[in-house]
């Protein structure tokens, strides 16, 4: 078996536990016996448990991050239409992997490690780029004024991960999805009134 093909069924077999358990059935010792692969092999692909979640969670981001930038250039030209497809997807995505949403919103604390949270800053990063692309485009259209993205992400995402994470802890009855639409409005409400912070400096 080559190294990508162990890594890979390493973190199919850890992504399976996590469904059936969450972050605890996630041993090294569950892991190993569940994937067939030596302890040791799990420790130099990811030198511990919150390493095998880390690459998780990186994983599950990186997947879900490249969803949402093609929603953005589906909807280049709609600012309604992007938002939308955007929040709803951010619900939709925690609504059909609980246990992935649960370990980004509520127990990411293992990717601290220097190693870790680099990656998944690199990821964010990159993410927020293609974003303010697609704001500036906005902006250029005359959809929007022109918005620091670190105000316009938090309009757009903050809400909707609220819900989701209100949804994961059992906290709020029925399907999260149906939140999309008030949600949507409510971002592009957001965004357009933002005109008078558009000379302010444009930092994340």
């Amino acid at each position: 078996m080559t190294t990508n093909s162990t890594r890979s069924r390493l973190l199919a077999t850890a992504r399976e536990l996590l469904a059936r358990g969450g972050s605890p059935s996630v041993g090294l010792t569950e892991l190993s016996k569940a994937s067939g692969v030596s302890n040791g092999s799990i420790y130099h692909h990811f030198g511990s448990k919150d390493g095998v979640l880390a690459a998780v969670l990186i994983d599950a981001v990186s997947i879900y991050q490249q969803e949402a930038k093609a929603l953005l250039d589906q909807h280049r030209d709609d600012l309604e239409a992007a938002v939308g497809a955007i929040v709803r997807h951010r619900l939709f995505w925690a609504r059909c992997n609980a246990p992935l949403a649960r370990l980004l919103l509520e127990e990411r604390e293992f990717v601290l490690a220097p190693a870790w949270r680099d990656q998944l800053k690199a990821l964010n990063d990159e993410f927020r780029a293609h974003s303010r692309q697609w704001l500036d485009h906005q902006t250029a259209l005359g959809n929007l004024p022109a918005i620091p993205i670190s105000l316009a992400h938090p309009i757009v995402f903050a809400p909707a991960e609220e819900i989701a994470r209100l949804w994961l802890r059992g906290q709020l009855e029925g399907d999260p999805i149906e939140f999309a639409a008030p949600l949507a409005d409510a971002a592009v409400a957001g965004l357009r009134a933002m005109a008078s912070h558009s000379n302010r400096t444009d930092q994340w």
